[in-house]
Order: C-alpha cells, then structure tokens, then sequence
C-alpha cells in the first residue's frame, strides 16, 4: 500500500520557517561571538602573563626592560 503523500507546504509556510530558522541562526551568531569575545579575552590575559614573566625573568625592572627592548630595534 502506498503512503499517503504530506500536503506541501504553503508559500507563507515555507517563509515562515525560513524567518523561524534566521531567528534562531542569529541567536546562534551572537552567542558565538560573546564565545569569541570571552576566548580572545582569555588569550590576550595569557599573552600578557608571558610578557610579564619575561620580564621577570630577565632579571631587570620593567624600566630597564624596556629600554632594552627600545635599543635591540623592536617596536610595539
């Protein structure tokens, strides 16, 4: 026995939907993007963590750090 066929669905239906699924993909986009945010946070505090251990690490004050830096050629 054959199946029934489903109705097709109607224009207004079809964008209907389509509005549903552009609602939801938007609210998909924001919550990626607050990730995002939070994870470019946390990698730039990391950086900042290496930066502040070099300096530790050089045995110098951050003054001294710098003018170090500044004479070696390397600009920010």
């Amino acid at each position: 026995m054959a199946r029934p066929r489903k109705s097709a669905k109607s224009l207004e239906d079809q964008i209907i939907d389509v509005d549903i699924e552009m609602e939801r993909l938007k609210e998909e986009m924001t919550a990626l993007r607050a990730k995002r945010k939070k994870l470019m946070a946390q990698k730039d505090e990391e950086d900042m963590q290496k930066i502040v251990d070099m300096v530790k690490g050089s045995g110098k004050t951050p003054a001294e750090f710098l003018v170090a830096i500044s004479k070696s050629g390397i600009q920010g």
